[in-house]
């Protein structure tokens, strides 16, 4: 028989006494279940892929379990020349298929996140050279328009700055 940790003697699959709310119990359980994915994979969450516009069956299968597990993946191509075309194919065989045209999208749907000199995205702290603090996308749009996914890509080594990532269900579980 398997026993929860949280409710020791009782079996996993029974369901909470009384005293405690089934909400917490079914959220500590996924959340057990979660920290441990993610401690596993966090310190691994680098993936090499040869060909952004043809990824391997091995190459999109570590990128989606990386995110299932970690809310996030950093690829690194052993291609150099990739296009926005190129990360509009990886972004399809992903199943990141829905761009959120914003105000800096180019023609593509793809957005460029630098430094702009027009007027209208300036005041847009990742279009000016001020440091981007704490940020998450999409809280303000109405569900239809959610952000479920981001693709971040590089197209040249960053000069300076640092970059800290963390899974946003890890910290609302602690």
């Amino acid at each position: 028989m398997l026993q929860s940790r949280h409710n020791e003697g009782r079996p996993a699959s029974s369901f909470p006494s009384g005293e405690e709310s089934p909400n917490s119990y079914i959220f500590e359980n996924w959340f057990d279940s979660k920290l441990a994915r993610y401690q596993k994979v966090i310190s691994d969450l680098v993936v090499e892929i040869d060909d952004p516009t043809q990824l391997s069956p091995a190459e999109c299968s570590a990128l989606v379990s990386r995110v299932a597990d970690a809310n996030m993946v950093i690829y690194q191509c052993r291609r150099t020349d990739v296009d926005q075309n190129s990360i509009l194919q990886l972004a399809q065989q992903i199943g990141l298929r829905q761009l959120d045209a914003n105000l800096g999208a180019n023609a593509t749907g793809l957005t460029e996140i630098r430094v702009r000199q027009t007027a209208r995205l300036q005041r847009y702290i990742p279009y000016s050279a001020r440091r981007l603090n704490w940020h998450t996308d999409g809280y303000y749009q109405p569900p239809s328009r959610r952000i479920r996914g981001m693709l971040l890509h590089c197209m040249r080594d960053a000069d300076g700055g640092e970059n800290f990532f963390i899974d946003h269900e890890i910290v609302f579980g602690l």
